[in-house]
């Protein structure tokens, strides 16, 4: 995946990192946005790579 636009507005990036365990998620918006770590194993993802 391509880095993330940062000058993009109300736009989100998921990437699942299965060696860590979570799923990044990180967003923007006109003037917020952020990024957060939720378990894999609190998502409905499969963890097999896919």
């Amino acid at each position: 995946m391509d880095e993330p636009n940062p000058t993009a507005e109300n736009t989100s990036y998921r990437w699942v990192d299965t060696e860590a365990g979570v799923v990044l998620y990180y967003f923007t918006g006109a003037d917020k946005g952020g990024m957060t770590a939720v378990p894999l194993s609190e998502t409905e993802l499969e963890s097999d790579g896919e």
